[in-house]
């Protein structure tokens, strides 16, 4: 794995086989603290998993899948692909007994620690920030971006100066977003501030303000906007929602194209 290419976006966070809980609190409370996240339950496609995911932290949950046993066995054979991978393993299990604790800690490697879920939920998700916290898992980057792309619907309705735009939202983070607005032409330019930006993400309804940061090419012009402050008007909680589903289905999606 490229440290240098690590040290810049980050690590993906991923669960297998995680808890209900796990998949609704504790991953919706790491893309909100701008980490990516996302879950799976397939055991025999973790090898296609880590090529496609190097650098990854993976919390594996082995009261799920296979049996104990079986887990153990599977995760020994994998030790020199996930050193070359670069991956940050971790276990959760509700087992809490010291000499079966002791044999994966003192057998395998766990960057990312052995976290029992028998304690509070709050705890775990505490232990978890914490291992991702220590593996650098956000990199240099600030934000968590969702690349919208072929993924659900992301669209937006803008007015300005008395005109209505239309367009498509390319990728979006807590921060802002880049679309596509075939209407506006020139008729948008940097610093230009948009009181009445209509975003609909997939079934959510989200109004916000902000202004374009700036304009580029590419096979259409695409201008980047910068949302003003969302929090102080509740709206990160759609946002933040939109961006986990975002990220959960181009992990899915890139899982199975993956063959």
């Amino acid at each position: 794995m490229d440290s240098e290419k690590v040290e810049l976006e980050g690590r993906m966070i991923i669960f297998l086989y995680a808890p209900v809980w796990v998949k609704d609190d504790v991953i919706g409370a790491l893309v909100r603290s701008e980490y990516k996240a996302c879950h799976y339950d397939d055991y025999k496609s973790l090898l296609k998993l880590i090529n496609l995911y190097p650098g990854a932290v993976v919390f594996v949950n082995i009261d799920k899948g296979p049996k104990e046993a079986e887990w153990f066995r599977v995760l020994s054979n994998m030790q020199d692909q996930l050193k070359e991978k670069d991956i940050r393993l971790g276990v959760l299990s509700e087992e809490s007994r010291k000499d079966v604790v002791a044999k994966w800690l003192r057998s395998i490697e766990l960057p990312a620690g052995f976290i029992s879920t028998r304690t509070r939920q709050g705890d775990v998700q505490k232990r978890v920030f914490e291992s991702v916290s220590r593996e650098k898992a956000i990199g240099r980057r600030k934000y968590a971006r969702a690349n919208c792309r072929g993924v659900g619907n992301a669209t937006l309705n803008i007015k300005y100066l008395g005109q209505q735009y239309s367009g498509t939202i390319l990728d979006i983070s807590s921060v802002g977003m880049a679309c596509k607005l075939p209407q506006a032409g020139d008729s948008l330019s940097v610093n230009d501030h948009l009181d009445d930006i209509q975003l609909r993400l997939n079934a959510r309804l989200v109004t916000v303000s902000g202004r374009v940061a700036g304009v580029r090419q590419e096979a259409e012009k695409v201008f980047v906007v910068m949302f003003d402050d969302i929090k102080a008007n509740s709206l990160e909680e759609k946002i933040y929602d939109y961006i986990r589903e975002t990220i959960q289905r181009n992990f899915e999606k890139r899982l199975g194209q993956a063959g």
